[in-house]
């Protein structure tokens, strides 16, 4: 049931930075390890574990280089773009523990299958051992996290018949196609050439494009948009409303600023209003669904992994000032 979308679902909820990782094989040389700065602390207050976990800078360094290697110095020193880097670098730092906690294992014969198989194209044996080593750990957080979400959430995520179809019958307005009007017309720069081209085609028996390539030098009369009623300027609205097909409107007077100009509209025809079945958006709603699912479910577990842990994230030795969210001028 789960088995194409749930890499789909993965990228479009963008949550965990859930970069595909064959990107590793492109990446460049990477810088060597930076000395084992602390950025963040993850202990368990309730636990007779005393033990604290601690993530270096190196290790955040290595993920921007591997997950944003178009960065230049400028992005690299922009506090608002590394805090949302950051925040992507915490998500994925608090579920891989998650998966760990969940006695999920990465174990090294399964990197180094990975290595063979999907980083054919990089050199890797040429790296340093510390840059290896580097690669290794980043590859195991990776794998972490993809075996965590699959069997911890896509394997659990399940929307019934019922619940597509509770959401169809609440938000039947999302699946209505309204009424469109299909029209064609001429615009004029005085009233008297419009009454002329009116007069002209009521007495002639050539179609409206024809007899507007008579009159106009643009092509504007080939064009017959389909669109909703309340899509057209408020006069074309009241004309329209009056109008059959075939049919053409009086002379509409449109002010655009300074300058003024008079249209005459031929509604071609009208497109009725089309429900779409359940039967039709059912693959449709079932995705929105499940991304629900999936959004709820992770932000679930994160909060229950804060309430468990003592997080603490030692802002002095980060490389850039970190604002928060609410702080921030732009979504990045």
């Amino acid at each position: 049931m789960f088995e194409t979308g749930n890499k789909n679902m993965i990228k479009a909820i963008n949550l965990i930075g859930m970069a595909l990782l064959i990107a590793l094989a492109g990446c460049k040389q990477t810088q060597s390890e930076t000395p084992s700065i602390p950025i963040i602390q993850i202990s368990t207050p309730e636990s007779n574990n005393s033990e604290v976990k601690e993530i270096n800078l190196n290790a955040f360094n290595f993920f921007v280089a591997i997950s944003y290697p178009e960065f230049t110095e400028q992005d690299l020193r922009d506090s608002e773009t590394m805090s949302f880097v950051f925040d992507r670098f915490m998500e994925d730092t608090i579920f891989s523990s998650c998966a760990e906690n969940a006695g999920i294992v990465v174990d090294n014969k399964t990197i180094d299958n990975f290595i063979q198989l999907e980083l054919t194209n990089m050199t890797f044996k040429l790296q340093t051992e510390e840059q290896q080593n580097m690669y290794r750990k980043e590859i195991k957080r990776r794998l972490l996290i993809k075996n965590f979400l699959h069997s911890q959430v896509l394997a659990k995520i399940k929307v019934t018949d019922d619940e597509i179809e509770a959401y169809y019958l609440k938000n039947q307005s999302l699946y209505t196609k309204e009424k469109q009007y299909c029209i064609r017309q001429v615009q004029l720069e005085t009233k008297e050439l419009a009454d002329k081209f009116r007069m002209d085609y009521s007495k002639g028996n050539k179609s409206f494009k024809e007899h507007a390539e008579m009159t106009m030098k643009g092509n504007e009369h080939e064009l017959a948009p389909c669109l909703p009623l309340n899509s057209f300027p408020e006069p074309f609205q009241r004309s329209i409303r009056k109008m059959k097909p075939g049919s053409i409107s009086k002379v509409l007077k449109l002010d655009y600023g300074d300058k003024t100009l008079y249209h005459v509209l031929m509604l071609e025809r009208i497109i009725p209003e089309v429900d779409y079945s359940l039967e039709e958006t059912a693959s449709n709603i079932k995705r929105i669904l499940e991304k629900r699912q999936i959004e709820r479910r992770l932000a679930e577990m994160k909060g229950d992994f804060k309430k468990k842990h003592r997080i603490q994230i030692l802002h002095e030795n980060l490389p850039f000032t970190y604002l928060k969210p609410e702080n921030r001028r732009r979504d990045s």
